[in-house]
């Protein structure tokens, strides 16, 4: 059912997103849950041909099959889990595993450090410098507001190697993040932590002598 809202003009810009936002989610209903269920059949479809062809073990087989792989993953990531988990059907009485809290996301992630990662962290700071842990915020330099870093020179290798191992590097990548956005030092960050000014710090291992 879409529901209609009006507009005034002097509606701020805040406002009438969140009006597009309201009509929009007013709009989702089972033509959509249909239309999940069939990337999901595609994807397992996808991922099935996958293994029959690791199973074959040929070169030419071993190459299509890293390409069935790459498929089936940014499918996970992009048409699946990221919109499932940001809670896209979860008002759908019919939406059953594809309820954000009941969704199971074949992706190298902890669902929970994602939320806290790209719900609390990113969407709400999206390009804040400081707030904003994503990708281009932590690693890459993507804006002229950003400093410079040494390893900004390589980082087209950088991202090219972190997408390639994408799904062994997530975990930890997240992980990082949401500590960054719960505002939670490192453990190496706690270990290194500035002693009392009657002491000095001899090694960054919790061990001090007296100044």
């Amino acid at each position: 059912m879409t529901t209609a809202i009006a507009v005034s003009a002097d509606t701020g810009l805040a406002e009438e997103l969140q009006n597009l936002y309201r009509t929009t989610k007013a709009q989702v209903g089972d033509d959509d849950l249909d239309h999940i269920r069939n990337v999901t059949a595609y994807g397992q479809a996808i991922n099935a041909r996958r293994v029959e062809l690791l199973h074959d073990g040929s070169p030419r087989s071993v190459v299509r099959a890293a390409v069935l792989e790459t498929l089936y993953r940014v499918m996970q990531f992009s048409e699946l889990g990221h919109n499932i988990i940001h809670g896209s059907y979860d008002d759908l009485p019919n939406g059953g595993e594809y309820h954000s809290d009941r969704y199971r996301w074949d992706f190298n992630v902890d669902v929970d450090h994602w939320k806290v990662m790209h719900h609390e962290g990113h969407h709400p700071n999206t390009n804040v410098i400081g707030k904003d842990h994503d990708l281009g915020y932590s690693i890459a330099r993507g804006m002229a507001g950003q400093d410079w870093f040494g390893h900004h020179v390589a980082q087209a290798a950088i991202i090219g190697g972190l997408l390639a191992a994408a799904p062994q590097a997530s975990p930890f990548f997240l992980a990082n993040v949401a500590r960054l956005v719960a505002g939670k030092p490192s453990s190496v960050a706690t270990r290194c932590a500035r002693p009392p000014k009657s002491q000095r710090v001899m090694r960054c291992s919790g061990t001090y002598a007296n100044h």
